[in-house]
């Protein structure tokens, strides 16, 4: 897989890891698959809890992204449960025009998108974003909406991150939303985003 520079951001999502707090640069702009970090800092296990996926409505600041004016695409919402906690709620965008280039969005099941999408050397990928979003923001209240946020956090600004990657010329818009619970993985990040410590959890019950 390969990866395009970073030019041309809106001015509320950061293009540049220079304006991230140091804590989280690595993690919402580390070049390589997020998958493979989060399980390098797992004690036991890191596994993907598909929480829907089906055809549903876009958001506008997707179908910008995007380059399309359609309401409906298929869309993918994740969990990423490590150790027992949630620590990344991810959902994926893909417009109707774009199926047939994107076949593996419809076979993945339990398995980490991302991961795949590194393995294929079709895929290219677009430059990320990041920014601190909250109840604003679609990506944020779909987290809630699955019960990934606790008592507490419902007025928490979270760090998120997005970006495409095309595939033959199709692009697949992947959103990852960093929960509090990753702070498990990297206590470092408690201090940098002021969150409480965290109990497992099961979001998709």
């Amino acid at each position: 897989m390969r990866e395009a520079s970073a030019a041309g951001f809106p001015a509320h999502w950061y293009g540049n890891a220079v304006a991230v707090l140091p804590a989280w640069r690595r993690w919402l702009f580390g070049s390589g698959s997020l998958t493979a970090r989060l399980e390098a800092r797992c004690q036991q296990l890191l596994r993907v809890a598909p929480i829907a996926q089906g055809r549903a409505p876009v958001a506008a600041d997707e179908r910008s992204l995007l380059g399309v004016s359609t309401r409906i695409a298929w869309v993918r919402e994740v969990a990423l449960i490590a150790d027992d906690v949630a620590v990344v709620f991810a959902r994926s965008v893909l417009v109707p025009s774009a199926r047939a280039a994107w076949p593996l969005f419809f076979r993945v099941g339990t398995r980490p998108l991302g991961a795949l999408l590194f393995e294929d050397s079709a895929v290219f990928r677009g430059p990320i974003e990041a920014a601190r979003i909250d109840s604003r923001h679609t990506l944020w209240r779909r987290a809630a909406h699955h019960a990934l946020l606790r008592s507490g956090e419902e007025r928490a600004a979270l760090w998120a991150r997005r970006s495409c990657f095309w595939r033959f010329g199709k692009p697949l818009l992947v959103q990852e939303l960093f929960l509090p619970g990753i702070a498990t993985l990297d206590p470092g990040l408690r201090q940098a985003g002021a969150w409480p410590s965290h109990r497992a959890v099961n979001p998709v019950e």
